[in-house]
């Protein structure tokens, strides 16, 4: 057999080997919907909808998904609203593929249910606290062994060593990159600690929200979830909001105001230390970095007509780590 990299599983088969393990209402439709860091595909019922996703082979174990959907299921039982893993008739959580490049595993989750309209800005105080609450939810668990920690090394050190090959042409911003991790290292460091309430668990990607029609505010996509510092968690909503404005040009003004309102309903639920609100603007950087390392990571599965590594793309994404550097005042010659 030829090497695969990444194989498209058919959902007509999906359906026959894997959906008919759910207690799932006839007729059952599958549909692919896209393929990022994992594949998804939309699943329907009569009565219910739900998202199956294909983990692909390598990037989590099997332990580090069984965690996330056991965290989920937690969640769910303390009143969260969170896309939960559905169990199977046996009631497991996961499904063994055996695809052209090796073992896979499936789960199904619940729906997010989303509304037509965009969220509304003062509709950020209620995210703001659902955030707050998912913090102290997962404080109520145990740590999980079996999940990673979002420290330096993981945000920093592992994603620099995937870019450097890229920009070895580019040695000013190669030795800025590096020079950049340690001072934004040591400036973490300075502000914060690896103690509860401020370090603990972390969904690590919040922008993945749904409202739906009637104002419910549901939380998916946990494939991220490790334990890491809570003003990383609430930095990257920042981070995506002033990345959106970056890149479009437009002014900050709308955007500060969600931001302003996000933190103010987080607040309400769990209070910031100062060192912690400080530290949001450090994580920017060390946010756009780590970014740059996925998308240098998974550039192989994923295709450069999707994604051209070049440096159209670099000048962008390293100018936008240098505005935030600026902000902070690190980085500098």
């Amino acid at each position: 057999m030829f090497p695969v990299t990444n194989s498209t599983l058919t959902a007509e088969a999906l359906i026959e080997r894997v959906l008919t393990k759910y207690e799932l209402a006839a007729p059952i439709h599958c549909q692919f919907l896209h393929f990022g860091v994992n594949d998804t595909y939309e699943v329907c019922t009569k009565s219910d909808f739900y998202y199956l996703r294909v983990y692909r082979r390598g990037w989590r174990t099997k332990g580090q998904i069984l965690a996330e959907v056991e965290m989920l299921e937690f969640l769910g039982k303390q009143g969260l609203s969170v896309s939960v893993g559905v169990r199977r008739t046996d009631g497991g959580f996961l499904t063994r593929i055996d695809a052209p490049e090796g073992i896979r595993y499936a789960v199904l989750f619940t729906e997010a249910p989303r509304g037509k309209a965009p969220v509304r800005t003062p509709q950020f105080m209620e995210f703001g606290k659902l955030v707050a609450e998912l913090h102290i939810a997962m404080d109520l668990r145990p740590e999980d062994k079996r999940r990673f920690h979002i420290d330096p090394h993981h945000l920093l050190d592992e994603p620099l060593r995937i870019v450097a090959p890229l920009i070895e042409h580019r040695e000013e911003d190669l030795r800025f990159l590096t020079k950049l991790a340690d001072e934004l290292k040591s400036r973490v460091s300075a502000l914060l600690t690896r103690k509860s309430p401020e370090y603990g668990c972390i969904h690590c990607d919040i922008p993945n929200l749904h409202i739906s029609t009637d104002g419910t505010m549901t939380l998916f996509d946990f494939d991220c979830y490790g334990y890491g510092w809570r003003a990383y968690d609430i930095a990257v909503l920042l981070w995506l909001l002033r990345w959106s404005a970056f890149r479009s040009g437009r002014p900050k003004g709308p955007d500060t105001r969600k931001w302003n309102l996000f933190l103010e309903g987080y607040g309400q639920i769990r209070p910031l230390a100062q060192s912690e609100q400080n530290a949001i603007d450090v994580f920017l950087p060390i946010r756009h970095i780590w970014l740059m390392g996925l998308q240098a990571k998974t550039i192989t599965t994923h295709g450069r007509h999707m994604m051209s590594l070049d440096d159209d793309y670099f000048d962008a994404n390293i100018g936008f780590v240098r505005h935030c550097a600026a902000s902070i005042d690190v980085g500098a010659d």
